[in-house]
């Protein structure tokens, strides 16, 4: 998709300003017809096997992209949630009003689901607690996700493709 728009942009003498994702780090380039390199000129960032975190939600193929999934998870479960905790004990106006900024419907509502969990487990204070949590998402990710994408394409399920 890259190479078509930047050929475009280039064709019609456009300025192309590109931004992604490569796993946890970002990249951009702002490509300026007959000032600058085109896409295609640029070198890649260096690259530590780390994928777009479209393709290991999307369109995983390697069992790397199950891995950086999984890790991608444990962080923003497991180091995100706490930080996200501690951001909005510190100052929840500021917190609503800087999440408000940032995300979208969607995420805020996650976000605040994941909150309103951690804020449970704080009050709780129990480890028992804090491990029936990791259970549950470890249910939710692991058993009932793959129940659910079984039923919805069951083994001998075949698409209008075959």
């Amino acid at each position: 998709a890259r190479r078509y728009v930047n050929g475009k942009c280039l064709w019609h003498n456009k300025t192309y300003l590109d931004s992604g994702t490569m796993g946890p780090r970002c990249n951009n380039a702002v490509i300026i017809p007959s000032v600058t390199e085109s896409y295609l000129s640029i070198p890649d960032p260096a690259s530590d096997e780390s994928f777009p975190m479209c393709t290991v939600r999307n369109f995983p193929s390697r069992i790397e992209h199950a891995i950086e999934w999984g890790r991608s998870l444990f962080e923003n479960t497991f180091s995100f949630g706490p930080q996200t905790l501690q951001n909005f004990i510190k100052d929840p106006k500021m917190f609503m009003i800087e999440m408000k900024k940032s995300q979208t419907a969607e995420g805020l509502i996650d976000c605040l689901e994941q909150l309103k969990d951690f804020v449970e487990l704080k009050n709780a204070k129990k480890i028992e607690n804090c491990a029936t949590y990791s259970r549950q998402i470890f249910e939710n990710k692991f058993n009932n996700a793959i129940q659910q994408l079984l039923v919805l394409f069951p083994q001998d399920f075949k698409d209008e493709y075959g």
